[in-house]
């Protein structure tokens, strides 16, 4: 059985709660946001996507929503998603999480100071949200290890957070 999990991040409640992935009732987007502070004020834990521009989120979410009709908008070009997406998914028991689509990283088609200024967002949303009780990294595992270097910075910066 698949489940996705939000559990509380180290020093919080140890109380957990289960979305179980092949009993999705509903899956809904709530919205797309270019401010961490005009996000949903509320108590639903949060599951963060985050990866290389294409490496697939979007096609994650979808897939683990188990949608007919697509939730996230995936993208063939790389670097579309530049605002925070907001999911609110629930299974049959009603029991609810949010999942989150996140800007991805790497894109060299953006302007310096555009790629900044995304993972400045990023790093306010991993820092600020109390409701983000998991981070979803998703790699391409095509990438050679010299290129792969970006990847283990990002996951290192996780780490730092404790996330």
């Amino acid at each position: 059985e698949r489940e996705v999990v939000a559990s509380p991040r180290e020093g919080s409640v140890r109380a957990k709660r289960r979305v179980a992935a092949d009993q999705l009732e509903s899956a809904s987007m709530i919205g797309s946001y270019d401010d961490v502070s005009s996000m949903p004020d509320w108590a639903v834990p949060e599951v963060a996507f985050l990866g290389r521009s294409n490496v697939g989120k979007s096609s994650m979410l979808n897939a683990l929503v188990g949608s007919r009709k697509a939730v996230a908008i995936a993208s063939k070009r790389p670097g579309r998603t530049r605002r925070i997406n907001v999911f609110r998914v629930a299974d049959r028991r009603g029991t609810t999480c949010a999942f989150i689509d996140l800007p991805g990283y790497g894109y060299a088609a953006l302007a310096k100071s555009e790629q900044t200024a995304i993972g400045t967002f990023v790093e306010g949303y991993l820092d600020q949200r109390r409701q983000l009780k998991l981070v979803v990294l998703i790699l391409d595992a095509r990438r050679r290890a010299d290129e792969a270097a970006v990847d283990l910075e990002v996951l290192d910066a996780l780490r730092a957070r404790g996330v």
